[in-house]
């Protein structure tokens, strides 16, 4: 049985650096902030200037995925940011691995 083609998106980028040294700042200039998507994992982390992104805070992993699912059925979004991916991972850690009754086979 053959595997249907993977979808390829070569339009990922990953923002990376020490704590303030200027990652969510450099979003300030994104045209049409009108069309993106930011998902806040960092709950109450706000950005360090004003934006007109449609924010989403994040308060369990899953909404993430959600979050692209519907993403995709809009034709205006052009972009999705997902701050932090660090926060998301530890979120996802302590909600779904560490709470399970198997840890190793996690969620």
């Amino acid at each position: 049985m053959s595997q249907p083609p993977a979808v390829v998106n070569d339009h990922l980028v990953l923002i990376c650096g020490t704590s303030g040294s200027g990652k969510s700042a450099s979003l300030r200039n994104i045209p049409n902030p009108e069309g993106v998507i930011y998902l806040n994992c960092e709950s109450g982390k706000k950005l360090p200037f004003p934006s007109k992104f449609k924010n989403l805070t994040v308060t369990d992993p899953q909404v993430v995925f959600r979050a692209f699912e519907e993403a995709e059925k809009l034709p205006d979004v052009h972009t999705i940011i997902v701050d932090s991916l660090t926060f998301l991972m530890d979120m996802y850690e302590s909600v779904y691995v560490l709470r399970s009754k198997d840890t190793m086979k996690g969620y």
